[in-house]
């Protein structure tokens, strides 16, 4: 507890903090083999990937919550991508593992260089609610087979429910039982909110195999933990096949980028906290380059032990430094201890943590305020579950991008005028409410550019057309900081319009760039045309 008290950070409870890191080296350790296994890698692979890439991160990384191992994202692609360079769990196959992390880590670092982690700030809390039900649901499909001690090869949850009641016949009643004993405890205890439970669930688990009482019923465990330390070589790599591995890194480091940035991100805002996406690159790519170095595989951010540690109401990384330290422990004095633990037990927890990232509450409370955004975090959610953690990566922030764009593109429009209490407010067109008598003010509650600039144009033309007084005309440029070209010569061609009619045509509050710029297109002041205009100074000299 002292050296807790040394480096202790302001607000942050050393027993909380030792309890949480305990709870999550119980459950990430039998986690992390079971990654291991989805790569095709030795089982302490996944323990090795818990060590150093935790330390590294913890030092570089500016998240105080998101906890980095091996995932089974990042674990499956990089299977896919070592199919048939060499045989699986080989040391060629772990040494060929090791240089594709650290091909990894060097293009985050490169990442990092470019300053690409603004790709965090398109990604909405709409999308990161809809992000994490998607991911809870795809992980607790996952276990489901594990519970009920069926055999599938499935990734994706519709392929896991096809291939679980086409094998329904082969369903184990005592592992059922098993699974289900398990989470009832698990939702007693959280009902109770007694501790950290899973460390109960998982320590009972392995006691109870130990003595031999699930023996009867053929309860499968997690798989047999060969421990020590790492053994490193340099890869043999198969002639030509550098740039696929250079591929597969960038793949990864796409991946790592988005998905890291994504659960950073939405933890730093349920605690309203801040972070810099850039410098968490450089964390994320010393790490993998840290898992090279220590006979691990590509590490990334764990959504599920993340959301663990964030229920447990961790606020800091001792979590993840208590967890390696006892990664160590188990693979210098304890290997066999867990190969003991049954695998429904196992995936039963896992199903629960998933369980508890989908926030229903947090959805239907989106609809209830914006119906909009409710879309798109369902279609967020949906893309997850049905393609894939990482393709659902990239269609969240392509949707947030096109909803930014859309709301660029059609923002609200108005006429500015006096309400019954004399100040302004902005009317819908179709009104033509009048500034002053014959006097105009339109305001477009967005930027001006290319994309939405006609519509500003035809709304404009329109009101001239229908409206057979207008003494002037002014348009707010206020939410305006550039004139690209094509904005340029569309009011150039609008202002010619409007003075053309005897209008007087006002550009108001434009800032001196935006003036410039405005006069660099061959906008030019007249006696019909202005562009550094003020709302008082155009309502002093309109006035009756």
């Amino acid at each position: 507890m002292k050296f807790f008290e040394a480096v202790r950070i302001p607000g942050i409870q050393p027993r909380r903090e030792l309890a949480a890191g305990l709870t999550l080296g119980a459950v990430s350790i039998p986690i992390s083999m079971g990654y291991s296994t989805i790569a095709h890698m030795p089982l302490a692979t996944g323990l090795y990937a818990m060590v150093l890439p935790a330390i590294v991160y913890a030092a570089l990384g500016s998240s105080r919550h998101l906890v980095l191992s091996a995932d089974s994202a990042t674990a499956a692609i990089l299977a896919a991508g070592l199919t048939g360079l060499a045989p699986f769990e080989s040391q060629n196959y772990v040494a060929l593992a090791g240089l594709v992390a650290g091909l990894t880590g060097l293009f985050l670092l490169i990442a990092r260089i470019l300053k690409l982690g603004f790709i965090a700030n398109f990604l909405s809390k709409t999308l990161l609610i809809g992000f994490l039900f998607g991911v809870g649901v795809t992980v607790a499909m996952s276990q489901l087979p594990k519970m009920l001690g069926i055999s599938t090869t499935s990734s994706t949850p519709v392929a896991v429910i096809r291939e679980l009641s086409a094998h329904v016949e082969s369903l184990s009643l005592p592992t059922v039982v098993v699974s289900a004993l398990t989470l009832a405890i698990l939702l007693i205890g959280r009902k109770l909110q007694r501790g950290p439970i899973e460390v109960l669930v998982v320590v009972t688990g392995i006691a109870i195999a130990g003595l031999g009482w699930l023996r009867p019923w053929s309860i499968a465990s997690v798989g047999t933990l060969t421990g020590g330390l790492p053994h490193l070589a340099w890869p043999t790599v198969p002639h030509g096949k550098w740039p696929h591995l250079f591929i597969v890194a960038l793949s990864l480091s796409i991946v790592i980028l988005a998905q890291s940035t994504t659960v950073a991100r939405s933890y730093a805002m349920r605690h309203g906290e801040r972070i810099d996406h850039d410098h968490d690159l450089v964390g994320l790519g010393f790490s993998n380059l840290a898992a090279m170095a220590t006979g691990a595989f590509v590490v990334n951010s764990s959504v599920t032990k993340t959301e663990l540690g964030d229920r447990l109401e961790s606020q800091s990384q001792w979590p993840s430094l208590i967890s390696a330290a006892l990664a160590v422990f188990v693979l210098l004095l304890a290997p066999g201890l867990l190969s003991q633990l049954p695998a429904c037990i196992l995936a039963t927890v896992v199903f629960y943590i998933a369980v508890s990232m989908t926030h229903v509450s947090s959805l239907f409370d989106i609809y209830r305020r914006r119906p909009d955004e409710f879309v798109v975090a369902v279609i967020t959610a949906i893309a997850v579950i049905a393609i894939g953690i990482e393709e659902g990566i990239l269609i969240s922030v392509v949707l947030c991008l096109l909803n930014h764009i859309r709301h660029g593109y059609h923002p609200k429009t108005g006429l500015v005028a006096r309400d019954h209490t004399g100040h302004l407010v902005m009317f819908p067109l179709s009104e033509r409410m009048q500034v002053e008598p014959e006097v105009f003010l339109y305001r477009f509650q967005s930027a001006l550019y290319y994309a939405n600039v006609e519509r500003m144009f035809e709304e404009v033309r329109l009101l001239c057309d229908t409206t057979p007084e207008i003494r002037c005309l002014a348009v707010d440029l206020s939410a305006t900081t550039d004139i690209d070209y094509t904005t340029g010569q569309v009011l150039g061609v609008l202002a010619n319009f409007v003075a053309d009619r005897q209008i007087h045509f006002a550009l108001l509050h434009a800032e001196p760039e935006v003036q410039s710029q405005l006069g660099t297109s061959g906008l030019t002041e007249s006696d019909f045309i202005e562009f550094d205009a003020d709302l008082s100074e155009l309502l002093s000299k309109y006035s009756t």
